[in-house]
């Protein structure tokens, strides 16, 4: 086991560069000539943080079990391994396992010095499935138990207000682990649960004439999801989970063109792209306005309630937003 025990770190403040969110215009922008209306997004402040990672030996529990933490046996293990607890974040997609897991495990590994086949990561019996498989993947020891467990334990403060800080961390681990390969691939990266395109056959075609490849990652395994993002240059994706494959992209400038539905335009891959492949340019296409929308959005409290439909991509929108990434 290591001898450092105790890790500080601190992080100035951050920012995503202004941007350009395209959309459909309406006959409210201009009533006989319909266009594109250009939509700038405010540069993002991303604050400071100072943050303690810890190293003992203790006892760790699943929140579900706190009730019951003195009735239920504990698994003990020696001081052979490090164990990282994973079970009190939802585990059930890609996004939070590199948001939360990966940036955690990129301290670990990097700066208290522990090799992947060291480290033990424990997940649920609920959800912990995908972690799993990915995880041991990249070479660490996975562990899926509701049980409290006795060993080293690394404690990470990672959570959502302060990951941003530690994607570019993760990337360059995960970028380490694997043989440097060319990554030049150009994917269209649609859905076939919710938020899907309706009309993404037309959408598909126009961006197989400039060169990309459709993926559904619903019908792709870890590896070969692993494998695609590897070789990823330049994507134009729905907004989702899928995008937490950002950091395993051995590109150093990486395009990122993020599909909207018409009323659910957010930012945390914008600034996780930012963070991740500075000087790289994102684009966002905001999805064809229905009167539904704009009617509920600035009156409801419930700011999710479009979040998953499915929309409607403009053609025009799109070929501006690859113009501005492919100049």
């Amino acid at each position: 086991m290591t001898n450092l025990t105790r890790l500080t770190v601190s992080h100035r403040g951050l920012s995503a560069p202004p941007a350009w969110v395209y959309g459909a215009s309406t006959r409210i922008n201009n009533c006989y000539e319909l266009g594109c209306e250009l939509l700038y997004q405010n540069q993002i402040y991303i604050p400071p943080a100072c943050d303690e990672f810890q190293l003992s030996r203790k006892t760790t529990a699943f929140k579900k079990n706190k009730f019951n933490f003195f009735k239920l046996k504990i698994q003990k293990f020696s001081d052979e391994k490090v164990f990282y607890d994973a079970r009190n974040f939802f585990n059930g997609n890609i996004a939070h396992l590199t948001q939360y897991h990966l940036t955690s495990l990129a301290i670990l590994c990097m700066d208290f010095s522990i090799s992947e086949e060291n480290v033990g990561i424990i997940f649920s019996k609920k959800d912990g499935a995908l972690g799993y498989e990915l995880f041991s993947k990249l070479g660490f020891n996975c562990l899926i138990t509701d049980q409290n467990i006795n060993a080293p334990i690394f404690q990470s403060p990672i959570n959502d207000d302060n990951f941003f800080h530690y994607m570019r961390k993760a990337k360059n681990f995960a970028n380490g682990i694997f043989p440097q390969i060319p990554a030049d691939g150009k994917y269209f990266i649609p859905r076939k649960g919710t938020r899907k395109l309706i009309n993404e056959l037309d959408v598909g075609n126009f961006l197989k004439l400039h060169g990309y490849e459709k993926l559904y990652l619903e019908d792709l395994s870890i590896s070969e999801q692993m494998d695609k993002w590897l070789t990823a240059k330049s994507v134009v994706a729905i907004h989702g989970a899928g995008l937490g494959w950002m950091p395993f992209s051995l590109a150093s400038k990486f395009s990122l063109v993020e599909l909207f539905p018409s009323g659910f335009v957010v930012n945390p891959f914008r600034k996780s792209h930012a963070v991740m492949y500075p000087g790289s340019l994102w684009r966002g296409i905001r999805g064809v306005l229905d009167w539904r929308v704009v009617k509920k959005i600035d009156s409801s409290h419930n700011f999710k309630k479009f979040a998953f439909d499915d929309f409607q991509v403009d053609l025009k929108s799109l070929a501006l937003a690859l113009k501005d990434i492919e100049d």
